[in-house]
């Protein structure tokens, strides 16, 4: 069994390249034209896709906190929400402190 652009590739120019993953040119990943796929290194792959854009545009955090100068850090180059950082570690140390007395 082959996903649909794989076998696209395949039938019209031959096995993908050991080490290799199909690129979509056009940024579709449904598109099965094989002129708009492109054999390449999976880094390169990511580098020419939308890695980190998408999350860049995001105003919130998954649980609906803003992403303001006052409620956001950057560690690592990611952003991170603080209120969930600060009801993350109040929940681990309610488990540890029930631990504890367990």
């Amino acid at each position: 069994m082959f996903l649909a652009h794989r076998w696209a590739y395949r039938d019209s120019r031959g096995d993908i390249p050991d080490g290799l993953e199909l690129d979509h040119l056009c940024r579709h990943p449904a598109c099965v034209r094989p002129d708009h796929l492109d054999p390449v290194t999976h880094a390169e792959n990511v580098r020419r896709g939308r890695a980190g854009i998408n999350s860049a545009v995001k105003t919130h955090c998954p649980a609906g906190h803003a992403f303001d100068e006052a409620n956001t850090r950057v560690r690592n180059g990611k952003r991170e929400c603080r209120a969930c950082g600060r009801i993350r570690g109040n929940a681990y140390y309610a488990r540890k402190k029930e631990a504890r007395a367990a």
